[in-house]
Parts: C-alpha cells; sequence; structure tokens
C-alpha cells in the first residue's frame, strides 16, 4: 500500500470514529468513564474499529505517555489500545499520547 493509500484509509477511520463519545485528556484509564458498546455501533463503525491498529501497554502505563508514532505518516490517529483487561478506542489527533478516550465495551 503506498503512502496516499495508506493516508486515506487512515483519515476514512477517522472520519468514521471521530465524533463518539471521547473524554478529552484523562491522565490515567482507570479514570476513564466514558464508554461505547461495540455491539451499538454502525456498520462503518465496526468496519473501522477492525482497520485500526492495536497497542497493548503495559500495567503501569498512563495515558500521557508517548506510544504513538509522531509523525503524519504513521500515526493512524486511532487506535485500540487494551490496558489492564479494558479495552479503549483512542483518538490521538495525530499527538503521540492518547489525546480522546472512551472505553470499548463488547469487543
Amino acid at each position: 500500500m503506498n503512502n496516499t493509500d495508506k493516508q486515506t484509509k487512515i483519515y476514512k477511520n477517522w472520519n468514521t470514529l471521530n465524533n463518539l463519545n471521547y473524554e478529552r485528556k484523562t491522565s490515567c484509564f482507570e479514570d476513564v468513564t466514558n464508554s461505547i458498546d461495540f455491539d451499538n455501533l454502525t456498520t462503518d463503525q465496526k468496519t473501522a474499529i477492525y482497520n485500526v491498529s492495536t497497542r497493548t501497554l503495559p500495567k503501569f502505563a498512563d495515558c500521557f505517555e508517548s506510544i504513538f508514532p509522531n509523525n503524519d505518516t504513521d500515526n493512524e490517529l486511532i487506535y485500540i489500545v487494551s490496558h489492564r483487561n479494558r479495552t479503549f478506542l483512542v483518538n490521538t489527533e495525530g499527538y503521540t499520547y492518547c489525546r480522546y478516550i472512551v472505553e470499548l465495551k463488547n469487543y
């Protein structure tokens, strides 16, 4: 896949998942209170989630750690993040940390 195709896929996923019930700049995963149920998402939203990358974080990681790429070519903007038996959908907005986050249940 060339860079143009990759960027098109990234922005399509971001546009599909951008308007969910995210929390902004939560400092630790344990403090996240907003959640969405995967079973209640649209087919397009589910497809976009299947197409994003996943990160599994160590037990003591926090939301402000630089865990995502810091360049426009490699930062996918939306990620699935697993932390302490919970799954989150993260919108980085291009940053290297979890800028917007929501727990993803029943995924």
